[in-house]
């Protein structure tokens, strides 16, 4: 991708794309950002796995999609190079995903299904960090068996009669 491919294919000159966005990185986040939010919903089922299994099979449908997988990869990499860059995917696109499932994580608290003195943002880690870790690094398949695996595991991990880490 380039800014004269970009701005040749929308009918813009070069300055009207860069007015919009700093760089070709930011472009991309921009649109990866609007790509994966359709993709990745954040249903209210009334029950937590109901609302789990589905965004997290999404998640990774999402992140081995030969379309989505290596720009993410790629602006992950992006970040780690550029701090401004850095600041504009956790805005734009790590902090909405995560408050969508942390409202997951929230409801199943007002429902009783987990305990209010979870920490919700250590086990939304749990759920989608070994996405990460698979798509950055392709140590297995990013596929529905793994996000079910992964949601049976931090279900069995939230559990009320759990064994939480203050109990050790």
């Amino acid at each position: 991708m380039s800014i004269d491919a970009v701005a040749e294919r929308a009918g813009v000159s070069k300055a009207t794309i860069y007015r919009w966005w700093r760089s070709k990185a930011e472009l991309a986040l921009d649109t990866y950002r609007a790509d994966f939010l359709q993709r990745v919903p954040a249903p209210d089922t009334g029950s937590l796995a109901g609302d789990l299994r589905p965004r997290i099979r999404a998640t990774a449908r999402a992140f081995a999609s030969p379309a989505l997988g290596p720009v993410l990869a790629a602006l992950i990499g992006e970040a780690q190079a550029d701090p401004a860059f850095a600041i504009a995917f956790r805005d734009r696109v790590i902090r909405p995903l995560r408050e969508d499932s942390l409202a997951i994580l929230k409801r199943a608290i007002a429902r009783g299904e987990i305990t209010e003195n979870i920490p919700i943002e250590v086990a939304l880690d749990m759920l989608v960090a070994p996405l990460y870790y698979r798509l950055l690094l392709r140590t297995g398949p990013l596929d529905w068996r793994l996000a079910d695996t992964l949601v049976a595991s931090v279900l069995a991990v939230l559990a009320p009669t759990a064994v939480r880490p203050e109990d050790v």
